[in-house]
Formats: structure tokens, sequence, C-alpha cells
């Protein structure tokens, strides 16, 4: 279930801030700090949210169990089906050719990663046990 209002609060409290984009306990960029997102702007369709951040980074929630947010007002995601990440590949022009994502299928426990793109196209698999599939901190 989507809580707009807590996304919308929580948005409205850290928009233009920087935040790190967590999935399945990786860190977008491999550390905290590394490569921060300015989130801008949320949408929802029938069974995803999509929170924009600028420049053209995306991130796509499907079927999402719920949106909490931590004692730091970071925002939580405990389970979802798959999430996709995608930015243009940075220092390159925002073409398509330049397009990279990471998708992660998510199935009792079990994660699979796409990625596609410039950037290390492949497919890995990993378990995750942690409380939270998604972390915005």
């Amino acid at each position: 279930m989507v809580d707009h209002d807590l996304i919308t609060r929580w948005l409205t409290a850290n928009r233009d801030a920087c935040v790190d984009v967590v999935i399945a306990g990786r860190i977008f960029g491999g550390r905290h700090g590394e490569s921060p997102q300015t989130p801008k702007r949320w949408t929802q369709s029938d069974d995803a949210v999509t929170i924009h951040f600028g420049t053209t980074e995306l991130l796509t929630i499907t079927q999402p169990s719920a949106f909490t947010l931590g004692e730091h007002s970071q925002l939580l995601v405990p389970h979802a089906t798959s999430v996709l990440w995608g930015w243009h590949y940075y220092g390159r022009p925002q073409t398509d050719d330049n397009w990279c994502t990471e998708l992660f299928s998510v199935e009792a426990g079990n994660v699979t990663l796409e990625r596609n793109g410039p950037l290390m196209p492949g497919v890995e698999r990993f378990d995750f046990s942690g409380a939270n599939l998604i972390e915005l901190l």
C-alpha cells in the first residue's frame, strides 16, 4: 500500500537534499556519500512508485509492501517484487546509448540483479535478508 502523504512529506523535507540510494544492502556508488542523489518528485502507476532524482536518475519500485520513515527521516521500503534503478552514465552525453539500469528482482530472499547499459552489463544472484529492501538515507 502506498502512503501518499508519507512520501510527499519525505520528499518535501528532502527535496534538494543529498541522499544515498541503498538497494538490497548495496549503496549506489559503492560507499555512503560517494554518489548522493537529489530527490525532486515522485509519480505512481498501477503497481509502482517512481522517485525522480536530479538529473535523470529514476528509482521505480514495483509492488512495494509499505513505505515508512526511519528514526532519522530516511525513507524505507521493507519489500517489493522488483526495483529498477536507472541513470545516464556519468560524464557522457545523456543519450539512450548511455542509459544504465540495474533491475533487482526479489523472490523469497533471493535477489537477481540484471545490469544493462555501457557500465558492467550482466546478471548476478545473491541472498538478501536485511530489514529493508530500499533505504534512502
